[in-house]
């Protein structure tokens, strides 16, 4: 009899580890596919260097570090649009930025305030219809500090670029800032001037 139960407890006792081993395994084949799942969507995530080319067909000129606030980096479009006044429209824009990360939302306030400009006249419009070699529509005029950022980065990142460059960053009614990327000079010009106009777009 005794016997008997010794074989029986046995018996549970490899039952039960039987089960254990089984849902351990299992558990490591579920951990291992997860993480080289992780490693195929991490593989998938571009980084990008200053100087390659980006998504929308120009050259990455600026890197923050992370992807705060739905953008990393910047890109400049390949070539000039042309020569534009800031605006032919004298007109006080409000909530205009300098800093980097304000060119995309001041180039829509200079487009909702300004309803009697166009793309013709009128240098952040004439970035927000452009489109770029890649067919993209979220291109912008670029902020004081965002064209200085581009001016610091031009020998490293192999842009071929000179001239004055208007921002999107406005001083006053009649005047708006424009930079130099010769010399790097940051000046103020009356908006009616014809100066040069590169688009920029964040991603």
């Amino acid at each position: 009899m005794k016997t008997v139960e010794i074989i029986k407890r046995l018996l549970r006792i490899i039952t039960i580890s039987t089960i254990i081993l089984l849902f351990y395994t299992s558990c490591d084949d579920a951990c291992e596919h997860n993480n080289e799942s992780d490693t195929e969507n991490n593989d998938v995530v571009s980084v990008y260097k200053i100087g390659d080319a980006g998504p929308g067909g120009g050259i990455v000129f600026y890197d923050k570090g992370s992807d705060f606030d739905g953008w990393r980096y910047l890109e400049i479009a390949p070539n000039n649009i042309g020569l534009f006044n800031w605006s032919t429209s004298m007109i006080f824009t409000s909530d205009i930025g300098t800093a980097i990360g304000t060119g995309k939302s001041n180039t829509q306030r200079i487009i909702y305030s300004h309803p009697d400009d166009s793309d013709r006249n009128n240098a952040a419009m004439a970035c927000a219809a452009y489109r770029g070699p890649n067919n993209l529509s979220d291109w912008f005029l670029p902020s004081k500090d965002e064209l200085n950022a581009l001016y610091e980065r031009i020998n490293f990142a192999g842009i071929n670029i000179s001239g004055s460059f208007w921002s999107s960053s406005q001083i006053g009614t009649n005047e708006a800032w424009y930079q130099s990327l010769t010399n790097g000079d940051q000046l103020n010009g009356n908006k009616s001037l014809l100066i040069n106009v590169r688009a920029v777009r964040a991603f």
